[in-house]
C-alpha cells in the first residue's frame, strides 16, 4: 500500500500516487547507486523525484526537453534532405523516377519531387527556428507547428511509399511518425 498523500510530502492528491512511486523507488535505488554505470539510471530517477516534488513546471520543462530533441531530429532530417534534393537535383528526379515506374504516380514524378521539396523544406525550416526558440526559453509554438508540419509531410512520404510498393521505405517512415505523434 502506498503512503498516503500526507506521508509523501505532497498535499496535491493528484500527484500522490507519483511521489509515493518516486520515494520508494528512490529509497531502493540509493543503496545500489555503486551497481548503476555512469549514474544513467540514477539521473533518470532524481528528473522523476522532481516531476513529483516539483510538478507542473518541472513537468513542463522535461516536454520542452524532449520537444527540443525531437524537433531537433526533424529539423536535421528535413533540411538534410531538402538541401540533398537542391543539391543533387538530377539524380534524386532520376531515382524517383525509376521508384515510382511501376506505380499509378510514375508520370508524376516531377512535379512530385518538387512538391516533396517544398513539403519538407516547410517542416526543416519551422523545426530548425523552432529548436532555436526552445533553446532561448521563447516557448514551443513555432516547433509545435514544425511538428504538425513534419507529420504532413511523413504522411505524403508514406503514402507514395505504399503506393511504389516500398514496404520497408514505409515501415522507415513509420517509425519517424511515430516520434513525431510522441512529442
Amino acid at each position: 500500500m502506498w503512503p498516503p498523500a500526507s506521508q509523501a510530502g505532497v498535499t496535491d492528491n493528484n500527484h500522490a500516487c507519483l511521489m509515493a512511486h518516486a520515494d520508494e523507488l528512490f529509497a531502493v535505488l540509493v543503496p545500489h547507486v555503486g551497481n548503476i554505470k555512469g549514474g544513467v539510471g540514477f539521473a533518470l530517477l532524481s528528473r522523476l523525484v522532481n516531476i513529483a516534488r516539483h510538478g507542473d513546471a518541472t513537468r513542463r520543462t522535461d516536454d520542452d526537453t524532449i520537444r527540443f530533441a525531437v524537433t531537433t531530429f526533424f529539423a536535421i532530417a528535413f533540411l538534410q534532405s531538402t538541401v540533398d534534393k537542391v543539391v543533387d537535383r538530377q539524380g534524386n528526379l532520376e531515382y524517383l523516377t525509376g521508384h515510382f515506374a511501376s506505380s499509378p504516380l510514375r508520370d508524376l514524378a516531377q512535379p512530385m519531387f518538387w512538391a516533396i521539396t517544398v513539403l519538407e523544406a516547410i517542416p526543416g525550416v519551422l523545426c530548425g527556428l523552432g529548436a532555436l526558440r526552445l533553446l532561448v526559453g521563447c516557448g514551443p509554438g513555432l516547433a509545435l507547428w514544425g511538428l504538425l508540419f513534419s507529420l504532413i509531410a511523413l504522411l505524403c512520404l508514406f503514402f507514395g511509399q505504399r503506393l511504389a510498393k516500398d514496404y520497408g521505405g514505409a515501415m522507415v517512415i513509420t517509425s519517424y511518425y511515430a516520434v513525431a505523434v510522441l512529442a
